[in-house]
């Protein structure tokens, strides 16, 4: 059975229950919840917090593995996408992610340089 976005904010809420505020305030709204997540993950590795990084990189497999298709484009575009590993924690907390996370990492960092590399306006800029 895949995974749904009320699966993913059960889990993140059970995960984390001082995040619950803001999930609740960004309700039926998965992008803004998941760009929320991308953050807090994105916090740990600033800073360090390696068993929190390993929390957040645990639920975001554990969901990602099994997604439905808006779930996973999700994962994809609001929480992989904006991760940062060039931070002096980088290294090791990218070392930390799954085989999987790593290689959606990988998928979508890739189509996204293609996509703005190859020729194409980035949006909000008018063809020539």
């Amino acid at each position: 059975m895949k995974l749904s976005v009320t699966d993913f904010i059960e889990a993140l809420v059970q995960t984390f229950p001082d995040f619950n505020d803001e999930i609740e305030e960004w309700d039926g709204l998965l992008h803004v919840q998941m760009a929320a997540f991308a953050r807090l993950t994105q916090e740990a590795i600033d800073q360090g917090h390696f068993s929190k990084v390993d929390q957040c990189f645990a639920l975001a497999h554990n969901m990602f593995h099994d997604a439905d298709p808006e779930l996973k484009n999700a994962f994809y575009v609001s929480y992989l996408e904006h991760l940062d590993f060039k931070g002096p924690n980088g290294q090791q907390c990218h070392g930390r992610m799954s085989n999987l996370l790593k290689a959606g990492y990988k998928q979508i960092h890739e189509y996204m340089h293609n996509l703005f590399m190859e020729g194409s306006p980035p949006p909000c800029t008018k063809p020539d």
